[in-house]
This record gives C-alpha cells, sequence and structure tokens, in this order.
C-alpha cells in the first residue's frame, strides 16, 4: 500500500476510535459525533489525493506558464517589427505629402527618389520580404532608371515599357509602341 493510503486509514481508525470513546463517555453529543465523523471521513478521502492533486497543478501550472511566456515573447518580436514597419511607413507618406509636387529639377528628382528607393528597401527588409517580392515592388524604381540613364529614341522606348508596365499591373492590355510615337 501507498504511505498515504495507510496514513488515512491509521486517521480513520483513530479518529473513530477517539470520537466513539468520546461520544461512549458522553463528552460528546450525537449531533457532534456525527458532524465530526463526516469531517474525519473527508479528511481521510482527500490524504492521499492531496498528493496527486499537487504534482498535477504544478505539473499544469508550469506547462501554462512556459506557453505563457513563448507566446509573450513572440508578442513581444512582433510589437518591435510593427513599431519599424509603422515608423519606415509614417516617414513614407510624410516625406511624400511634404515634398510631392514641390521638388523641381533633376537633382531634387534624382535625390527624392533614391530617398525612396532607401526608405522602401528598409520598409521591405524590415517586413522580411522575399527577394522576389522586393524585385517586384522596386520594379519601377529600376524602371524609372533605366530610362533616366537613357537617350533619344531609347528614352522614349523605356518610358513605354514601363508604362506597359504599370498597364499589366492593372490588367489593362499593353500597347504596341515605336520609338517615336508619344503613347
Amino acid at each position: 500500500m501507498k504511505t498515504e493510503t495507510v496514513i488515512s486509514l491509521t486517521l480513520a481508525a483513530l479518529g473513530a476510535t477517539l470520537f466513539t470513546a468520546l461520544l461512549f463517555y458522553r463528552l460528546i453529543g450525537e449531533v457532534a459525533y456525527v458532524t465530526l465523523i463526516s469531517v474525519l471521513s473527508l479528511v481521510c478521502l482527500a490524504v492521499p489525493v492531496l498528493q496527486r492533486l499537487r504534482q498535477f497543478d504544478l505539473k499544469n501550472l508550469k506547462m501554462t506558464l512556459e506557453k505563457i511566456e513563448k507566446v509573450r515573447d513572440e508578442v513581444f518580436a512582433k510589437e518591435k517589427d510593427l513599431a519599424k514597419v509603422s515608423i519606415l511607413a509614417s516617414q513614407l507618406i510624410a516625406f511624400n505629402s511634404a515634398f510631392e509636387g514641390r521638388l523641381h529639377g533633376p537633382e531634387s528628382y534624382s535625390l527624392q527618389n533614391e530617398w525612396y528607393y532607401r526608405k522602401i528597401k528598409e520598409l521591405l527588409a524590415a517586413v522580411k520580404a522575399s527577394p522576389d517580392t522586393t524585385a517586384d515592388v522596386l520594379k519601377y524604381f529600376h524602371a524609372l532608371r533605366k530610362r533616366d540613364a537613357s537617350a533619344g529614341d531609347q528614352k522614349k522606348l523605356e518610358w513605354h515599357s514601363l508604362m506597359n508596365m504599370i498597364r499589366e499591373d492593372i490588367g489593362e492590355p499593353k500597347k504596341l509602341v515605336q520609338a517615336d510615337s508619344d503613347d
């Protein structure tokens, strides 16, 4: 037999003997005797189960605490990523709102374009975009840079190529263009 069971049976025997003796010598009444025997019965039932309940609760508590800590760490990590993404997106919006239509000339255009390019790359890195997604998002920058580096008819062809890229993205058919046409 287990130790808890032996303790429980011993406690029951001693308690029942003691309470019966007290009743026999009329030191307690019948109601008190029934109450004491009832409490003793509950205690004797609880003793063998008490150790198992403690172990069970501690195991569940430990498992629950580990799960909570993992979730908390994930939430904090995602919160940091979200904060970084939010700051970058806010910078892009603020810059666009403040300077759109106000910058003039090739130098300011070039600076603005480079600033956008770098911030968008930062934003893509912060959201852990795949290389394919990054290339797809930055394709317009690359097309515009290719156009800006061209001259004459080639510059017009690059512009039309860019317009066809946009048409394709919005679901419109591409237009066939000659170097001397105006799209």
